[in-house]
């Protein structure tokens, strides 16, 4: 048998989800609530084998910078799709800038940057190393990014130092997703949820 208790949720939070509901994801306010806990659950649970970890094929940061491990020695770096839509990439000519090629870069820390005529999104290193690769397609036609962000649209790769470490506090997809519901809640402009149907990333 279910139990249930009662909680308290900011009025202008419950305003929000009931946008969620009306896309048929999720049929009350209650169910809602105890996805995104169990979500929360998850994301502060111990990991007991980090291998498993190391398997996974995307990792993200809170900065909505993903890293994929395409060996030990290797990890590509791009932006994930949702902040490609929360700041309209498709629909403005990006600009791509990084450090060089060979420049140490220090997780979590600004390696470059996608500049538009209204928005500067910094690319936050996932990882720690040196800048190993940078696509040239991309600093070539940068639109691409927002078109293929997992694929062609990938930004960088680097060469990491402290893999094994420092993969600990990276997100894993759920993590990622719940990070992004609460940052589009917590926009003023509620751009986020306008634009993303957020029932398509659960």
């Amino acid at each position: 048998m279910v139990r249930w208790r009662t909680v308290s949720i900011r009025s202008e939070l419950v305003e929000d989800i009931e946008r969620i509901l009306k896309t048929g994801r999720y049929r009350s306010v209650s169910e809602f609530v105890s996805e995104s806990i169990r979500l929360r659950l998850e994301g502060v649970s111990p990991v007991r084998d980090r291998s498993k970890v190391l398997n996974k094929r995307v990792l993200y940061t809170r900065e909505h910078t993903w890293a994929e491990m395409v060996t030990t020695e290797s990890v590509r770096v791009g932006v994930s799709d949702h902040i490609c839509i929360c700041k309209d990439l498709k629909k403005l000519a990006p600009s791509v800038h990084t450090l060089a090629i060979g420049e140490k870069i220090l997780q979590r820390e600004p390696f470059g940057a996608v500049l538009t005529r209204f928005a500067h999104i910094d690319l936050y290193a996932p990882v720690s190393g040196r800048l190993k690769r940078l696509n040239k397609q991309v600093l070539e036609e940068p639109w691409i990014i927002s078109e293929d962000p997992y694929g062609i649209g990938w930004i960088a790769e680097i060469e990491p130092t402290n893999l094994e470490e420092e993969i600990k506090v990276l997100l894993d997809s759920k993590q990622y997703l719940l990070a992004c519901i609460e940052q589009c809640l917590d926009c003023p402009k509620k751009n986020c949820l306008q634009v993303r149907r957020l029932d398509e990333w659960v």
